[in-house]
C-alpha cells in the first residue's frame, strides 16, 4: 500500500542515504525537517511529558498547530549498535497509527515519522502525533460518575472486539497509554503494537493485553469489576 494514498492524507516523503521521513503536509509550509530543529525543538519546549534512558517526550506547537513529539534515545553503544538495522520504534508508531485508525481504533493522528541514517544504519528516530487534551485513564476514571465509568467499559469491552477482528495487539496497556477524550478512547505509544498475521500469536498477545490492563485496577475492586469479564469474547475466535 501506498503511504501517501493511506486514509486520503496527503504527505511529505522523503528518502535519502542520510535521512528518511514522512510527515503530514503541514510540514511542507516551513524549511524542511531536519535533526537539529527537532532536538532544538525538543530542548526549548516549556512543556516536557517525560525524559528517561529511552524516551524524551515534550508537547511541541509548530505552524500554529499542536503535537507531541518524542525521540527514541539509545540506552548505550551496544543498544544502538543493535537496534541500528532493526525497524525504528518511530516506524512501528507510524505504521501502527494508520493500522488502529483502519480498524476503528482511535489513535491521535500521526504527523511526523523521521529518521537520521548512514545509508541503512538508522542514528535516531523521532515521532510526532497530534496532540489532543484527553485524560489518562489512569488518573480519569477514578474521578468519572457511574454513567461515565459505564461509557469507559463499553468502549474498552468495542476496542477489545476490534482488535480481536483485526488481529491487533497494543504490547502496553498501561491505562496511562490510554486517552479519553470526548467520550471516546484513545490509544498512545504504539512503541510495542502488533498486527498478528496467525491467530495463535495474536491470542497470546491479547492474553498479555488483557492482563495489562486489568493491572491497571487491582487496587481499585469497583472498578476492576467493570472490565473484569466484559471483553471475554474477545480472546475467543469465531
Amino acid at each position: 500500500m501506498n503511504n501517501q494514498d493511506w486514509l486520503g492524507q496527503q504527505l511529505v516523503t522523503i528518502k535519502e542515504w542520510r535521512q528518511q521521513y514522512w510527515a503530514s503536509m503541514v510540514f511542507a509550509l516551513s524549511t524542511p525537517i531536519t535533526q537539529k530543529k527537532l532536538d532544538r525543538a525538543l530542548s526549548q519546549s516549556p512543556e516536557s511529558v517525560k525524559h528517561d534512558r529511552t524516551t524524551t517526550v515534550v508537547k511541541w506547537v509548530f505552524e500554529s498547530h499542536h503535537f507531541v513529539l518524542k525521540r527514541y534515545n539509545p540506552r548505550g553503544p551496544w543498544h544502538k549498535i543493535k537496534r541500528a538495522l532493526r525497524r525504528s520504534r518511530a516506524r512501528r508508531c507510524w505504521l501502527m497509527s494508520y493500522e488502529f485508525q483502519q480498524s476503528g481504533l482511535n489513535v491521535p493522528a500521526p504527523a511526523l515519522m523521521y529518521e537520521r541514517r548512514f545509508g541503512p544504519i538508522r542514528l535516531m528516530a523521532y515521532f510526532a502525533n497530534r496532540f489532543i487534551p484527553g485524560q489518562e485513564l489512569l488518573t480519569a476514571l477514578p474521578e468519572m460518575d457511574a454513567a461515565q465509568r459505564e461509557k469507559v467499559a463499553i468502549a474498552v469491552k468495542h476496542s477489545f472486539k476490534l482488535m480481536h477482528k483485526h488481529r491487533i495487539s497494543h504490547g502496553d496497556m498501561k491505562a496511562t497509554n490510554l486517552l479519553w477524550f470526548n467520550d471516546l478512547l484513545y490509544f498512545v505509544d504504539l512503541d510495542a503494537a502488533r498486527k498478528h498475521r496467525s491467530r495463535v500469536a495474536w491470542q497470546r498477545a491479547h492474553i498479555r493485553d488483557r492482563k495489562r490492563f486489568l493491572k491497571n485496577w487491582r487496587e481499585h475492586p469497583e472498578l476492576l469489576a467493570l472490565f473484569d469479564s466484559r471483553d471475554e469474547e474477545g480472546a475467543k475466535e469465531n
